[in-house]
C-alpha cells in the first residue's frame, strides 16, 4: 500500500487529500448538527424545568398558608390555580395541573379538559401522556417526558418535551412543555453553514491542485 501511494503523482496525492477533506467536512458538519441540537435541547429542558419549579414554589406558599391557618384549603387551591391558569412565558407557553388518577385539574388553553379522565389520552405514537406523567412523578418525584402534541391553533402534532413535578400535599402533578419542532431546523442550518464554509475552503484547495497539476 505504501509503495503504491509513493508511486502516485503529486497531483493524485493532492486529490486524495481533497477527497479525505470532503469526507472530514461531512463528519464535522454532522457533529456540529448533533452538538447544536443537544445544546438547544438542554436549554429548553432547563427553561421548562425552571418554570415548573417556580409553580411548585407557588403551591408550597399556599399550602403553608393553609398549614398556618391563614387560608382554607379550598380557597388556597382555587387561588393557586387561578395564578397558574394566567401564567404565561415565551408569550404562549403555559402550565397545567392534573391529579394522579389521572384527571385534569386545570388546563388554561383547553378548559374543556378540566375534570376529564385522561387515562386514555395518547399521542399519535400511542404514548399515554398523562399516565406517563404520573408514572414519572411516582418514580422520581419529577422528570421529563417527550411526546407529540399539536401547537395552539393547529391540529398537527409536533415534537414536545414536558417537565412534570408532583406536589404531594395536594396530589397534583404540575407540568409545562416546550415544542421542539424548530430544533432540528436550527441545528441543520448551523451544520450546513459549517459544511458550506468547509467546502468553500476545499474548492480553493481543489483549484490549487488543478493549478499544480
Amino acid at each position: 500500500m505504501r509503495q503504491r501511494f509513493e508511486n502516485l503523482s503529486i497531483a493524485s496525492r493532492l486529490w486524495i487529500a481533497v477527497a479525505f477533506g470532503a469526507i472530514g467536512a461531512v463528519v464535522i458538519s454532522w457533529e456540529a448538527f448533533r452538538v447544536v441540537s443537544a445544546r438547544m435541547l438542554e436549554e429548553r429542558e432547563a427553561k421548562v424545568r425552571a418554570v415548573v419549579e417556580t409553580a411548585d414554589g407557588l403551591l408550597t406558599h399556599y399550602a403553608q398558608l393553609v398549614a398556618d391557618g391563614k387560608m382554607k384549603e379550598d380557597d388556597a387551591r382555587r387561588t393557586a390555580l387561578e395564578f397558574l391558569k394566567r401564567a404565561r412565558y415565551e408569550h404562549v407557553e403555559y402550565l397545567w395541573v392534573n391529579d394522579l388518577a389521572p384527571r385534569m385539574v386545570m388546563h388554561p388553553t383547553k378548559p374543556e379538559l378540566d375534570g376529564k379522565d385522561l387515562s386514555r389520552d395518547a399521542d399519535p405514537n400511542g404514548k399515554l401522556l398523562f399516565v406517563e406523567f404520573v408514572k414519572t412523578v411516582q418514580r422520581s418525584g419529577a422528570g421529563y417526558v417527550d411526546y407529540l402534541w399539536p401547537k395552539p391553533g393547529s391540529s398537527v402534532p409536533v415534537r414536545k418535551i414536558s417537565y412534570v413535578k408532583l406536589f404531594a400535599p395536594w396530589g397534583w402533578v404540575v407540568g409545562s412543555g416546550l415544542y421542539l419542532d424548530d430544533l432540528d431546523a436550527a441545528a441543520r442550518t448551523e451544520g450546513l453553514r459549517i459544511l458550506g464554509a468547509t467546502l468553500l475552503a476545499l474548492v480553493v484547495v481543489a483549484v490549487a491542485v488543478l493549478w499544480l497539476g
